[in-house]
């Protein structure tokens, strides 16, 4: 299981690369058919090690016992694939699990980084990548492979910077076609994209909605679509980009929100830190 893993990540970690005959931080260099092939492959691996059942030393349920009437009952217990596994010392035993665990999220996230990577190069992303991504990102970009991609924070961070660079493109050429990425990217890489920020991009597309209206000079529907927009990033404050959000309630003269958006996000992760 290990070595397939290892496989599979090293044939992934040429994907970042830079690219300085395009001009561009970053390229893929594998194409989107491929690494749609990479997730079916990835997938069995995964599935696999759910279905996997825990080594844990054999109970006392499955032995035989005599029945208070003197008479011998035998009872052979649970068939043998339903029986416990392999005895062993416990805390090795523990140790395993959990690096089964932390394998099974391995996986799980390789494959829904190829899927990240393959939703960005059928958005064409990479066209303008630099124009939507400030230097800094640019150039950890240039260092990534996928194993930093996956399993650390700057690969992290980038992933979700991506994101909202993606988001943000996708608003200000076609609002009406913001919600269908949004869900596209719900679906193929929710560790990547969940149900928060799929919220907070919402609130994002009625805030553009809400300047559309304030330059038609329907200020009473430019009103209700930034309360609207408010109410949603509320709900989800430690999702998203918070910086550009202040700038656009800023811009509609939404100063209720300018207060309530940070307080809340303060709340929110000092609940966060508690739990």
């Amino acid at each position: 299981v290990t070595g397939a893993a290892a496989a599979a990540a090293g044939w992934l970690g040429g994907i970042l690369r830079p690219d300085p005959t395009a001009g561009a931080p970053v390229a893929c260099t594998i194409p989107a058919d491929v690494l749609a092939s990479l997730e079916r492959r990835l997938a069995p691996l995964e599935a696999f090690l759910a279905r996997r059942r825990p080594r844990i030393a054999p109970s006392d349920g499955s032995k035989l016992w005599r029945s208070s009437f003197g008479g011998q009952t035998s009872h052979p217990g649970p068939p043998a694939r339903q029986r416990r596994r392999i005895d062993g010392p416990a805390g090795a035993l523990r140790a395993e699990e959990r690096s089964i665990a932390a394998l099974r999220g391995l996986v799980r996230r390789a494959r829904e980084a190829a899927a990240l990577l393959r939703c960005l190069h059928e958005e064409e992303f990479e066209r303008d990548v630099g124009a939507w991504l400030g230097p800094e990102i640019r150039r950890q970009l240039c260092g990534l492979t996928l194993r930093s991609f996956v399993s650390t924070p700057e690969g992290a961070a980038v992933a979700s910077r991506l994101v909202e660079a993606l988001m943000a493109r996708r608003t200000r050429a076609d609002v009406s076609a913001v919600d269908a990425l949004a869900a596209k990217l719900q679906a193929a890489a929710p560790l990547f994209f969940d149900g928060d920020a799929r919220t907070f991009y919402r609130a994002r597309e009625s805030l553009q909605g809400a300047r559309d209206a304030r330059d038609a000079r329907d200020f009473r529907a430019c009103a209700e679509a930034t309360a609207a927009s408010l109410e949603m990033l509320l709900g989800v404050p430690l999702a998203g980009d918070p910086t550009a959000v202040m700038a656009e309630l800023a811009d509609l003269r939404c100063f209720h929100g300018l207060a309530a958006l940070p307080l809340a996000a303060a709340a929110a992760a000092a609940d966060a830190a508690a739990a």
